[in-house]
């Protein structure tokens, strides 16, 4: 072991000291190490022959820089700086940046997209003006054909209202026949409703169209107001309809029967109030609502008194009693057939307004084209 420089000693070989130097303080003195083996390359398969540059290339070995023996070996300072000097031929990583065409164009692109984006904005803006343009700019053709069409409608729908006053003031139409007729008058409405959106539209176009417009308008409102009065007269109509349905009233009758008849009795009195109840506002039917209130008060008593005389067998005043109640109850609908004549009448007369208010709005649309 002596030949080779090392001792006698129980130490390890590698942390044998010649002489060490004297030292600075602070400063670290490095211990002589063997030169290190170089490692087997290690190449991935298919890579054989080829070798890869690296920046670790070009720097210093620890084996190179550190020699075989402890005469040669340099302190911790010196050694740093050595190997800080091996780099300074190397670019720092953060200034590199892809030397490409397709970087440029990844880099173009953003701009390529706004500039894009402005165009089709400016494109969409021409558009609407352009529309505006060619809707506000032209003459009032367009809505004068929409409301040319508008009033063809309302003076069809004009003719079935007629047929509707029909309806009702016929004293046998049936309930059918009152149904189809509201039905009629609730396209007569929507009718009315297109005339005063046309009418409104002419307004809006050209100054010049306010005579054909305020015609319109005119008729719009004179076939809502029908709707109105003619739609409470045929509710009032309908719902009148469910009134004073009286039962069978016998001069005579066993107990058992005359208490069915108390209670029938007591349930017609309940559903006429409903219907008097729901009657709409109708100014001409208003004398016949209070007629049909007080008549139903009147039955109400009559009818105790009718199943009394019932229970107790006096026939003959049982007979006046319900001739009594069936003339009050009849009354109430002749009454009302003589008062829907008159309401007919009145809205008959709202519908040659109506008529006459489409047919000068015709004659001023025609002179717009």
């Amino acid at each position: 072991m002596e030949m080779f420089g090392f001792g006698e000693t129980s130490d390890p070989p590698w942390e044998y000291f010649d002489e060490p130097e004297p030292r600075a303080p602070g400063r670290r003195v490095l211990s002589p190490v063997g030169r290190l083996p170089d490692a087997p390359a290690r190449n991935r398969p298919g890579s054989e022959g080829k070798s890869r540059p690296s920046i670790f290339d070009a720097l210093p070995r620890l084996a190179d820089l550190v020699g075989d023996s402890a005469a040669d070996h340099e302190n911790t300072g010196t050694l740093i700086e050595r190997l800080w000097q091996a780099t300074d031929d190397f670019e720092p990583i953060d200034s590199w940046t892809p030397k490409s065409e397709y970087a440029d164009r990844l880099s173009e692109k953003p701009v390529l997209r706004w500039l894009a984006g402005v165009a089709l904005t400016i494109v969409a803006i021409l558009l609407v003006v352009w529309l505006v343009a060619s809707v506000g700019g032209s003459d009032a053709p367009p809505a004068a054909a929409q409301a040319a069409t508008a009033v063809s409608t309302a003076e069809t729908s004009a003719a079935s209202v007629r047929d509707a006053i029909d309806v009702l003031v016929e004293p046998n139409s049936s309930g059918v026949e009152l149904n189809e007729a509201a039905i009629a008058l609730s396209q007569f409405d929507t009718a009315a409703r297109q005339v005063a959106s046309a009418a409104n539209l002419l307004a809006d176009q050209h100054e010049r169209v306010d005579v054909a417009s305020t015609l319109l308008i005119r008729a719009s409102d004179e076939g809502t107001a029908i709707e109105r009065r003619l739609g409470a007269a045929l509710t009032y109509r309908l719902v009148f309809e469910r009134a004073f349905i009286l039962p069978d009233l016998p001069d005579s009758a066993d107990i058992t029967r005359a208490a069915d008849i108390s209670f029938e009795l007591s349930a017609m009195v309940a559903d006429t109030q409903r219907a008097l109840d729901q009657l709409p506002f109708e100014a001409l039917l208003e004398d016949h609502r209070r007629l049909a209130a007080q008549a139903l008060a009147d039955i109400e008593v009559l009818s105790g008194m009718y199943v009394e005389a019932l229970r107790e067998g006096q026939t003959g005043t049982a007979a006046r009693h319900s001739n009594t109640i069936v003339d009050l109850a009849d009354e109430t609908r002749i009454v009302l057939a003589a008062t829907l004549p008159e309401v007919g009448n009145e809205i008959s007369e709202q519908v040659g307004q109506f008529e006459a208010a489409l047919d000068e709005a015709v004659t001023a649309l025609a002179r717009l084209e």
